[in-house]
């Protein structure tokens, strides 16, 4: 299929004046093989359209499209070369962590009402465009799997929640923290927002361990038939075989290739010199005493919830 382009909102600017949204005019081709971030960086040093918009003005009651299927994470865990893999289907439209919703959920604290209103917006006008019969994929930020007040948005609609090990998570999280979590602020806001009592946030590796156990515990709660649980140690196999079950189509064998090609291709470097390799062993040899008492106390339990809930999904797919 040839590249489509359209006009997306991609960054809230909050100004003493009122928020503004920055859009910029994004190419699919790009979509499909980068970050949405990246994706909007690359647009605009290529000089492509750009538009400033009030915030206010961008909430429409007929905001009803809602993306055909999600990726959902715990983070560190592979599911940015997941998006990719589905990316590398033409007949997808892929937005992997569209800028706007996370900063809608960590800013927008005036009502639930307000902000529903605004990621309905959001995820509306991130959609394909109109002539294009493209299935509209989108891998949420972290906020997907921290906020309970975004499930209601995944209801009845396929996806994949990739998820790993928690200690090889802390690990990665503790070496290069997200850059919201560098800052007391950050780690408060986020408290505030998801209202649960946390280790103090000046803890590093228990309030980190601690947030893990948050997601591992939604994705629980979430994984199921429709929502299907990929542990890191499956990518990129798993992948397509999950794939193919979630939205219940055979995948041919030319794509199924093309889709393994992705793999072969570093996501960071972008360079096919450094494919991709599974880092368990070198996250296990990073743990520490420490940071296994705290994600035994507040993760594990949900990590072994979730992956009860993976291997019954693989045995009574084997059975049927």
């Amino acid at each position: 299929m040839m590249s489509l382009s359209k006009l997306l909102p991609h960054e809230m600017h909050r100004l003493p004046q009122g928020n503004l949204v920055r859009w910029v005019e994004m190419h699919s081709d790009d979509l499909a093989t980068m970050t949405f971030h990246h994706a909007a960086q690359h647009a605009m040093n290529l000089g492509r359209r750009q538009e400033m918009t009030p915030m206010g003005e961008l909430a429409p009651d007929d905001a009803g499209i809602l993306p055909d299927f999600w990726i959902l994470h715990t983070a560190r865990c592979g599911s940015t070369l997941v998006a990719q893999m589905l990316g590398a289907d033409s007949r997808n439209w892929v937005l992997s962590e569209p800028t706007m919703t996370g900063q809608i959920i960590r800013y927008n604290r005036t009502s639930a009402e307000s902000r529903d209103r605004q990621l309905r917006w959001t995820m509306n006008a991130g959609a394909p465009p109109e002539e294009s019969s493209r299935r509209y994929v989108v891998k949420a930020d972290w906020t997907g799997l921290l906020c309970p007040e975004l499930f209601v948005y995944y209801q009845d609609r396929p996806g994949l929640i990739v998820y790993r090990e928690p200690l090889e998570q802390l690990v990665s999280l503790l070496r290069k923290p997200s850059d919201w979590m560098q800052h007391p602020e950050g780690r408060q806001l986020f408290n505030d927002i998801l209202e649960e009592e946390a280790p103090a946030i000046s803890e590093s590796t228990e309030w980190m361990a601690w947030l893990i156990g948050v997601t591992m515990k939604n994705a629980a709660e979430l994984a199921g038939q429709r929502l299907r649980p990929l542990n890191y140690s499956e990518i990129p196999q798993g992948v397509v075989n999950e794939l193919e079950i979630a939205i219940n189509e055979s995948i041919p064998a030319s794509l199924r290739e093309r889709m393994m090609e992705i793999a072969k291709v570093d996501i960071k470097s972008r360079s096919a010199k450094n494919p991709f390799r599974a880092d368990t062993a070198e996250k296990q040899a990073a743990i520490t005493p420490r940071m296994k008492q705290a994600v035994d106390r507040y993760a594990r339990p949900w990590f072994e919830k979730l992956e009860s809930i993976r291997l019954g999904l693989r045995a009574d797919q084997a059975a049927s």
